[in-house]
């Protein structure tokens, strides 16, 4: 956060980016609140058909006849950017999210240039309103904060020179990425590695994250419009949460430590990384079937069914490095891939392990 704001400060704009579900959007947002305000930045999401059209504008026609000029995403913002600088003393803000999905050089064209913090001065475009030139100008201290999602492969579109020397790129990655220990790890059964994982104190304080987004979830509401939309199933206090996950508990350790430990394995196996949102997710998935039916919610069910849904799909990344390896006999894939499939059998989840053989004859995950 200190190197964004130092970025930002030295006028660059920034893009993070990493692996889906690990809060890139969600940093954006908040830095954002903290400089222009709650509600008094804006946020768009880019995608293949945007044109100098929809990012900068032009004519549309209008009733009576004639046409008239309409403003596009950047116009929009730069110029409640620089209503907001005169009313409130605060800059506007935009977020473009999936930044990566567009394709740059039709769509910002000829304002490459006044995206440098030396061109402002500069204006980005000029109509005639009203009878007379009217010129749009980026505000000094305007900026674009985005995100790109490095595994969406099929949708990226490459970023030009003069589009990336104009931002900062900032990675942001799993908070269950472990940091690289200079000794030899230690041989341990996977009982004993989910044990040691759950008493490490980086780990101890994400799972702390993950109880507090199942609690936020269960008592999001507004009125009768509840994020947890039955009634019955909202949970009063983090007791009640930290109660469901201890109900459901193998040698000392619960659903959510095993769960913890499987997304990190895949992880720091170097498989793909999991965001740890998608962890979060997960979480609320398992806490909502043991409301919706106590009874039938053992840990072998839950563990099964939040892989499947949540983890595994996450591997199709991984799957042509995997028909690589298996091609041309590149020992390192295999071997990553039978790390995690002992994992599942360790854990004797047999509907995973099912579901992984599929995988590995037909090279995909969702098929």
């Amino acid at each position: 956060i200190k190197s964004t704001f130092a970025h930002l400060i030295a006028g660059k704009n920034v893009i993070f980016y990493g692996p889906p579900a690990t809060s890139k959007t969600y940093l954006a947002k908040k830095i954002c609140e903290h400089v222009c305000g709650k509600d008094d930045f804006m946020i768009d999401t880019a995608n293949a058909e945007w044109s100098y059209f929809d990012v900068v504008g032009g004519r549309v026609p209008k009733e009576g006849g004639g046409t008239e000029f309409e403003e596009g995403i950047i116009l929009k913002a730069t110029e409640k950017c620089r209503w907001m600088l005169e009313e409130k003393g605060k800059p506007c803000w935009l977020i473009i999210d999936e930044l990566n999905r567009a394709n740059l050089d039709l769509a910002f064209g000829r304002i490459f240039t006044q995206m440098d913090i030396d061109h402002r001065e500069e204006p980005l475009h000029s109509v005639r309103k009203n009878g007379e030139e009217y010129h749009y100008f980026m505000p000094l201290s305007f900026r674009i904060l985005a995100t790109m999602n490095t595994y969406d492969r099929s949708l990226l579109f490459s970023l030009g020179y003069a589009f990336m020397r104009r931002f900062a790129f900032i990675p942001i990655g799993s908070l269950l990425k472990e940091p690289k220990e200079s000794e030899e790890p230690k041989e341990l059964t996977v009982n004993e590695e989910m044990k040691e994982l759950s008493n490490k104190q980086r780990m101890q304080k994400l799972k702390e994250k993950a109880l507090s987004a199942v609690l936020n979830h269960f008592t999001k509401k507004n009125g009768e419009d509840r994020a947890f939309i039955f009634e019955e199933f909202e949970v009063q206090n983090i007791n009640k949460v930290t109660e469901i996950y201890g109900n459901l508990q193998v040698d000392g350790l619960d659903v959510l430590d095993l769960l913890l430990y499987i997304s990190s394995k895949i992880t720091n196996e170097g498989l793909v990384e999991i965001g740890h949102a998608i962890v979060f997710d997960a979480a609320k998935f398992m806490a909502a079937y043991y409301l919706l039916s106590p009874e039938d919610a053992d840990v072998k069910t839950l563990l099964s069914e939040a892989a499947l849904a949540y983890l595994l799909p996450q591997l199709e990344y991984f799957m042509p490095k995997l028909r690589k390896g298996k091609i041309f006999l590149e020992k390192e894939y295999q071997d990553m891939w039978k790390k995690i499939t002992k994992v599942f059998e360790e854990l004797n989840l047999t509907l995973v392990l099912e579901k992984l053989k599929e995988v590995e004859k037909e090279y995909r995950v969702i098929g």
